[in-house]
């Protein structure tokens, strides 16, 4: 299990070239990008730049574990225009993904409309065959799609996302289980373990209960050495990403957050 740092928590922060430096400063190995401005506008993100980025990522000795996405786009919206422009956005944040040489794209599939949600069944037939469709896009390049679990009414726990990802069975499709979009519905511990054979990628970082935050290690109620033990128990081996966004300049804080995640139990 290898411990990696998200580039989110510097939007607004940092440039794109200083947070990769910082993070390298800091002993971290590998990064989750987010193809998302301030930091990386995927419409002038081509070939060069993203050749750029390639290569300051080796000098620094950093490699990609994965691409994320902002939940702006919405999966199951029911208007035809969202839904092609999320599917070329997704699809372009693949490709870049891939020539970074991340193994997946982290899929935030959105949410119904809070006042007036459109039936499940229907919102979920709509979200199956978009993600389908990626899945066989990232398949053709090479990199694979891990369905997000969130804090939403559908997909707000592990049991629930696998339920999703088991209903379309692609074999380029699985997950990626936060423990802080579902810390207010199920037990990470427990969450985690549901979804240990569709396990892709895992994000860390701590949360209360009763409001969603995404926030240093030891500030909120997720019980970590629990989780750990969790990760543990299912074999897991793959990235773990620390994913904290709160506003806060990560790097201050960040050996100390990671030194509280070893003691926590996990390995890195």
């Amino acid at each position: 299990m290898a411990i990696a740092v998200s580039t989110a928590g510097y939007w607004h922060i940092a440039s794109l070239d200083e947070a990769l430096a910082q993070l390298a400063a800091c002993g971290i190995e590998a990064v989750e990008f987010f193809p998302y401005p301030p930091h990386l506008d995927p419409a002038s993100f081509g070939s060069y730049e993203r050749s750029r980025v390639k290569r300051m990522m080796r000098d620094l000795g950093l490699r990609c574990a994965s691409v994320n996405f902002t939940m702006e786009l919405n999966l199951m919206a029911l208007h035809a225009g969202l839904h092609r422009l999320a599917m070329a956005e997704f699809k372009r944040a693949m490709e870049i993904g891939a020539d970074l040489g991340a193994p997946c794209l982290v899929l935030p599939f959105g949410r119904r409309h809070s006042l007036m949600p459109a039936p499940a069944d229907t919102t979920l037939d709509y979200l199956c065959a978009e993600v389908s469709a990626l899945a066989d896009h990232g398949q053709r390049g090479g990199i694979k799609v891990a369905l997000e679990t969130l804090p939403f009414d559908l997909l707000s726990t592990g049991k629930a996302v696998l339920d999703i990802v088991e209903r379309i069975g692609h074999p380029n499709l699985g997950i990626c289980y936060d423990c802080t979009n579902t810390l207010g519905f199920e037990d990470p511990a427990a969450g985690v373990a549901a979804v240990r054979d569709r396990l892709l990628l895992v994000h860390i970082s701590d949360s209360w209960r009763d409001r969603w935050a995404h926030t240093s290690i030891g500030r909120g109620d997720i019980d970590f050495p629990a989780f750990a033990a969790a990760l543990d128990a299912i074999g897991y081996d793959g990235d773990l990403v620390y994913e904290v966004m709160d506003g806060e300049d990560p790097t201050p804080r960040l050996r100390g957050d990671l030194a509280k995640l070893k003691q926590a139990g996990f390995r890195s």
